[in-house]
């Protein structure tokens, strides 16, 4: 089961990434219980993976603040303020990172309300 919520973590995030990030880093997130992420966001060939490797940036975070995150429940900056993540490594590097994300996220939102 935690192998196919890792999947299923990867395969969500893997629809925000894309060539047109504009950014070169390599971001780790590592979801307590159930393993890392590694979100490459190089400009010619972004890709989501599982598993450990090295990073510019590491964040770490429960599932459920993942969840909360990827729903749109939840901003990164209150998740951050509120304790529910933790960040280590380059944080400028993170902190563009997760602007990027987040705003991919709710243009796929609204491609997708537009879409039903």
């Amino acid at each position: 089961m935690t192998g196919d919520r890792l999947r299923d973590a990867a395969d969500s995030m893997a629809e925000l990434v894309g060539p047109q990030s504009g950014l070169d880093m390599c971001l780790r997130i590592e979801i307590g219980g159930l393993g890392s992420l590694l979100v490459d966001l190089a400009p010619d060939n972004g890709r989501v993976r599982i598993g450990e490797g090295a990073s510019d940036a590491v964040i770490a975070l429960a599932p459920e603040t993942f969840a909360a995150l990827m729903s749109g429940a939840m901003d990164p900056q209150t998740a951050f303020r509120r304790g529910r993540l933790r960040i280590s490594g380059d944080i400028a590097a993170d902190f563009a990172a997760t602007r990027y994300l987040r705003e991919q996220g709710i243009a796929l939102a609204a491609d997708r309300e537009k879409a039903s």
